[in-house]
């Protein structure tokens, strides 16, 4: 961690030796631009020290980079090479070393706008706001498109960046991010911000492990791309394919999330919806959607719909009716298994266990007898709070093997919640013995609340951990 640390500061303080007329040394960071190079680069047109911000503090410039052959008023989308640390009086600014030069004539190449900008260090976030609030008042001047921009911020740009793209007030038109080898703060991410974070194997050792379980934790829509092989700064200084490869991944990135996308040639589908929400989960919007389907459809025969449809409406507990189109379901197709399965179930739910034994033993003949079929009735019963008729189910379950911990401890909340003490806890001694022995877990599960008051509680508690 402290060699990285001190290679980031190297490489930040180079600029302390440049001079001032902007002629940098090869020795130095700010002589080198991006590795990637695109033919029409040479014809790219630079609009240089235009004025965004002016006041008491300071006069603040942008350099624009616009791609040949512009149309008159045509608007293209723009890539703003974020400045997160700010520039220094008396040295050249960030944007006059090769890099935020390269960068952004690449993009123009490639047919964006690309930004440089000049920053005040001690409030980034409001040069930020001004600079987008400039795009967005004078931008079509500059043919931008204030509504449809991206940015980019590298090394220890990454960190202020980040921290005002992932808050509330970031300008709303900034629609895809990247950052570079940086370190980005703790989160929250948006979910509503396409991020693109490339980690370079020199930097690989560092905190990096959170990064990916708060993406999850925010379903937030990130990219992370691992650079192998290449150190932090590869794109200015890893003459290489590989690093050319990232920097093709990254334009690539930005089209996908900035270019407007096809309409499709097919007309929107009620049943294409039907299927993704499937794949969601979300059974009651099926139910909805499957109603008004119907609905135009009366006499449909369709096997899949009508079973769709039926286990949708088990999974809502509108029972009755799921029932209903399980045995339509059957009559169009008496050889479906699962369908016999979903009757049992369903007789076991509107308490009718004389047909469910009925359908279970149709499905076992035809099926062979194996411990999920057993499980799995036994926890939809449980968890539909029809603990009576999941017991038989759950012993059948454990008279296959393995015989887990997970099986006997269910089972003996069903016992627990039917008042059958004694057979709660011979199951509950059978779950420790299969390892199941977390004493928490025992302490705060509520269906095990009417054996807390027996005697023979606390010889359980010593046995847990």
């Amino acid at each position: 961690m402290k060699s990285k640390m001190l290679l980031l500061v190297f490489l930040m303080s180079t600029r302390l030796f440049a001079q001032n007329n902007e002629v940098f040394s090869p020795f130095n960071g700010d002589y080198w631009g991006v590795v990637l190079e695109h033919p029409d680069m040479k014809n790219v047109v630079l609009k240089k020290d235009i004025l965004y911000l002016k006041d008491d503090k300071s006069s603040l410039h942008i350099d624009v980079y616009l791609p040949p052959h512009l149309k008159k008023r045509e608007k293209r989308p723009a890539i703003i090479f974020l400045n997160g640390i700010g520039d220094e009086a008396g040295l050249p600014p960030m944007k006059s070393s090769e890099i935020y030069k390269s960068w952004p004539k690449l993009i123009a190449a490639h047919g964006y706008i690309g930004i440089s900008m000049e920053t005040d260090g001690s409030r980034v976030h409001e040069c930020f706001d001004a600079l987008f609030n400039y795009l967005a008042a004078q931008g079509a001047l500059y043919h931008v498109d204030a509504d449809r921009l991206g940015v980019y911020a590298a090394s220890a740009n990454t960190r202020a960046s980040a921290s005002y793209l992932m808050g509330k007030n970031a300008y709303s038109g900034i629609k895809a991010a990247v950052f570079f080898y940086g370190s980005i703060h703790e989160g929250p991410y948006r979910k509503d911000l396409p991020v693109f974070f490339v980690v370079s194997e020199g930097d690989a050792g560092n905190n990096y492990a959170d990064l990916w379980p708060e993406v999850l934790k925010n379903n937030s829509p990130w990219t992370i791309k691992m650079a192998s092989g290449l150190p932090h700064a590869f794109d200015a200084f890893s003459d290489n394919n590989e690093a050319r490869k990232v920097v093709k991944e990254t334009i690539s990135f930005w089209k996908n999330q900035l270019d407007p996308i096809p309409n499709p040639s097919w007309p929107t589908s009620k049943i294409r919806e039907i299927i993704e929400m499937q794949y969601w989960g979300d059974h009651a919007k099926i139910v909805s959607l499957m109603k008004a389907w119907l609905k135009e459809n009366p006499d449909s025969k369709d096997i899949s719909a009508i079973s769709l449809y039926a286990n949708s409406l088990m999974r809502t507990n509108e029972f009755a009716e799921a029932e209903i189109f399980f045995k339509k379901s059957l009559e169009l197709n008496p050889t479906e298994n699962g369908t016999l399965l979903g009757l049992a179930l369903l007789s076991y739910i509107l308490d009718k266990p004389v047909d469910g034994e009925k359908y279970l033993a149709q499905y076992e003949k035809r099926v062979p007898p194996e411990q999920f079929t057993y499980f799995y009735l036994a926890n939809y019963l449980y968890d539909i709070k029809k603990h009576r008729a999941a017991i038989p189910h759950y012993e059948k379950a454990l008279t296959f093997e393995p015989r887990s911990a997970y099986l006997f401890y269910n089972l003996a909340c069903c016992y627990a919640l039917t008042g059958e003490k004694s057979k709660a806890f011979e199951n509950l001694n059978q779950a420790i013995a299969q390892g199941f022995n977390s004493k928490p877990d025992y302490e705060k599960e509520t269906n095990l609340e009417p054996l807390k008051t027996d005697s023979r509680w606390e010889e359980l508690m010593k046995k847990l951990e």
